[in-house]
């Protein structure tokens, strides 16, 4: 920290270990900064994301489902009022969609059961706005808003962010290596992005970076070759379409 001149405050800084639910964490274990011992905490919040030591997710959904509740009451009033669907739904992305997909990529590999939850707030918010009966079907509901169910957006945000790799838009500390480089002979997935052999729980399988590659390399690969913005445009449509026809 000295040669990067980085200061931290002691006081108020602390330390996640990060393991699997089963695991017993040693409460001998210390860590020290300048023969200072750091507390060690099970959940920190990190630039608008909360971390948490068996990396569960329980508290960001927690936390996204405390910002977009009372949104859906606030549309549950305003539909009353005679106001246009399209200033609803700007209102649903201005404050539901936008919590719903911050860092989707990264904790949307929790389990379906915490994504769920968020799926019946996102779609009590768009019958709200579309004035469509309580029990009306799943499907009709993302059809007509043309918004996809929280589930099929991790899909949609991960291989939007490897795309973004992929055409050097953003830069990143891992590598985007084809399996053309990896060896010479010709294949069916040559084209497609290398993964790494996980040796190791749930919690590699899961890893954002992997499970967003295997994502992208499932894709049709003429959408791998198109340009961003249609790359977004077309991949969203066909992600829908997928759900629609129960294969997404």
């Amino acid at each position: 920290m000295d040669l990067n001149r980085l200061i931290l405050n002691l006081e108020k800084t602390k330390y996640l270990f990060f393991h699997t639910r089963n695991y017993k964490v040693s409460s001998t274990n210390v860590v020290k900064c300048n023969n200072i011992s750091i507390e060690r905490c099970s959940e920190a919040l990190f630039l608008g994301l909360y971390l948490e030591s068996n990396l569960s997710w329980r508290c960001q959904i927690d936390h996204i489902k405390s910002k977009i509740l009372p949104v859906v009451g606030v549309l549950s009033r305003l539909r009353h009022t005679g106001l246009n669907p399209t200033i609803l739904k700007n209102i649903y992305f201005a404050l539901i969609h936008s919590n719903i997909t911050y860092l989707i990529s990264v904790w949307g590999q929790c389990t379906k059961e915490k994504l769920q939850e968020l799926e019946v707030i996102q779609r009590r918010a768009l019958k709200l706005i579309f004035n469509m009966p309580y029990l009306e079907h799943t499907k009709t509901v993302y059809k007509s808003a043309n918004i996809l169910p929280v589930s099929v957006q991790v899909k949609f945000s991960s291989v939007i962010y490897i795309h973004k790799l992929n055409l050097n838009l953003i830069n990143s500390d891992i590598p985007i290596i084809k399996n053309s480089q990896i060896h010479n002979y010709s294949t069916r997935s040559s084209n497609k992005i290398h993964t790494s052999t996980v040796h190791t729980t749930k919690h590699g399988l899961n890893a954002s970076f992997n499970a967003a590659i295997k994502l992208y390399n499932e894709l049709p690969s003429l959408f791998t070759n198109m340009s961003f913005n249609q790359f977004k445009k077309n991949v969203k449509s066909w992600y829908l379409q997928n759900y629609l026809n129960g294969t997404a």
